[in-house]
């Protein structure tokens, strides 16, 4: 688990949607590939970190306020791939199918 308790302002910035905390991830665990991960979050900046990563994005819309966010992001316009569930294990089911 990794985890940003330092302000937005500290260097580097680990703190979402950056995706240093990503990269570091990806360093201290060469089996993971960014590529071929998924993100899944329930706010607007866990997405753009998922997307700033490389990874596959999956929007848990437990907030009716953050998927209209989100259909209003640039970043939809972009071709940025997003999938919505209603629920974690909704995605969990995608996932293993």
């Amino acid at each position: 688990i990794y985890y940003c308790p330092l302000m937005k302002h500290a260097t580097p910035n680990f703190r979402k949607p950056d995706p240093a905390m990503g990269f570091q991830a990806a360093a201290d665990y060469p089996e993971i590939n960014l590529n071929h991960s998924w993100m899944a979050g329930d706010s607007v900046s866990d997405i753009e970190f998922g997307w700033n990563c490389g990874m596959q994005t999956a929007l848990i819309a437990t907030n009716p306020e953050e998927k209209k966010n989100l259909s209003q992001h640039p970043g939809l316009i972009h071709g940025k791939k997003l999938l919505i569930f209603s629920a974690l294990i909704d995605l969990a089911s995608y996932l293993s199918e």
